[in-house]
């Protein structure tokens, strides 16, 4: 009879990744490996030689944020060779996540230079989901520099702070029932805004609506009434 035995060395395993931002095609990699890892060390890389959007302190907070209802995975940041922050911290496997075949023969590259280093660290290849393969930290800057909607592409925490750093914007929304207020508070923000030299708008989602509704005669709000009455009735 054999036996195979597993060490601590080889069910603790890293992720990499700069985290300018993190996305949901990160977290989706991160979250299979939890499950198949007993920790998960996720690891901010610092490369002087590259430029961030976001500084390492930004970087780490979203990525906290982001994945603190893992409870077997840490968030840290480190400098220089990612096999030799490994082997240092007792991790024997290195996660790697693949989108394209042009990933896969990137990743395969970094693999045989951290098995020339001789430190016994294995790479455990996760595939993107279809789904999620589109989405990356570049496609979401990119889309948030034309206000596109982001909104499926990372976390709301990671949403507000693109729209902060790229836009300038910080997005506050205003609910409640009829007569609670809304249309005071949002007034209120406005007055605050302008006391302090910030410029501020108040966009009021239903007057919009009535706007749709009623008095847009362009081709698309006629069809948005159109698919309205086909589903509630006239």
């Amino acid at each position: 009879m054999n036996y195979i035995v597993v060490t601590t060395f080889m069910k603790n395993a890293m992720y990499a990744f700069s985290g300018d931002p993190i996305t949901y095609g990160h977290i989706d990699v991160i979250a299979r490996a939890s499950k198949a890892f007993d920790t998960v060390i996720v690891g901010i890389g610092i490369n002087p030689g590259k430029q961030y959007m976001f500084s390492l302190e930004e970087r780490t907070e979203m990525a906290q944020k982001s994945l603190s209802r893992f409870p077997n995975v840490d968030v840290v940041s480190f400098q220089g060779l990612l096999v030799d922050y490994a082997y240092e911290h007792g991790v024997g496997v290195i996660v790697k996540g693949v989108r394209t075949a042009a990933d896969f023969d990137y990743e395969n590259v970094l693999h045989q230079v951290g098995e020339s280093q001789k430190l016994g660290i294995d790479t455990h290849i996760l595939f993107a989901r279809p789904e999620l393969a589109h989405i990356s930290s570049s496609v979401v800057k990119g889309i948030q520099k034309e206000q596109g909607l982001i909104h499926e592409y990372v976390p709301l925490f990671v949403k507000q702070c693109l729209e902060a750093k790229m836009s300038g914007q910080y997005i506050v929304g205003v609910t409640g029932g009829i007569g609670a207020g809304k249309s005071y508070v949002s007034q209120q923000f406005c007055q605050m805004g302008n006391r302090r030299g910030i410029e501020v708008h108040d966009i009021e989602l239903d007057r919009i609506g009535h706007q749709i509704l009623g008095e847009l005669k362009q081709p698309r709000y006629n069809e948005v009434r159109t698919q309205i009455a086909d589903a509630f009735g006239q």
